[in-house]
């Protein structure tokens, strides 16, 4: 497998059809562009059903999925959270991104630390185009330990997403 291509993808389904699936790309910086990790959260679009006697797994929406990138600055906030340093983004304000591309956008990033019912990270992006008003949501429930893992992960990626990935002399 390329590297580059590389992917982190966590599932969580749900018997209400209320799940979400996460996939993070690392981005290395390259040359004068810097590195970011790119977020998609895609909705689940059907449940499990093992009635009929054949397993159905359940799907999700990657076709109309939410994808944000998220720099340097970005995700030293989301390790405030993950850390425990902070509760929420920006005091529950979120980040927000504006998009200059030809969608015209706008997005809030939130990642929020619960303690009821379930302890666990909610990280929810909600993009809303500027042209129409039409506002997309989703959102994705780390459980503690997948919100160690991530903030290890986005620790480690620091060196890759500031300086790029290293060449290896002969």
């Amino acid at each position: 497998m390329n590297a580059s291509n590389a992917q982190l993808s966590l599932y969580h389904p749900n018997s209400k059809g209320t799940g979400c699936a996460i996939k993070m790309k690392l981005v290395p910086a390259h040359d004068f562009d810097a590195g970011y990790i790119a977020v998609t959260l895609a909705p689940q679009l059907s449940v499990a059903d093992s009635e009929t006697g054949e397993r159905v797994y359940p799907r999700f929406d990657w076709d109309n999925a939410l994808t944000e990138n998220l720099a340097f600055d970005d995700l030293t906030k989301l390790l405030q959270v993950f850390r425990g340093e902070s509760e929420t983004l920006e005091d529950g304000k979120g980040i927000f991104h504006r998009s200059t591309g030809k969608d015209g956008s706008a997005t809030v990033i939130r990642l929020t630390h619960h303690i009821e019912p379930t302890s666990c990270y909610v990280l929810e992006l909600s993009k809303r185009r500027l042209e129409d008003g039409d506002e997309r949501r989703a959102h994705f429930a780390f459980m503690p330990s997948e919100a160690l893992g991530i903030e290890i992960a986005i620790e480690d990626s620091f060196g890759v997403l500031c300086f790029g990935v290293p060449e290896i002399a002969d």
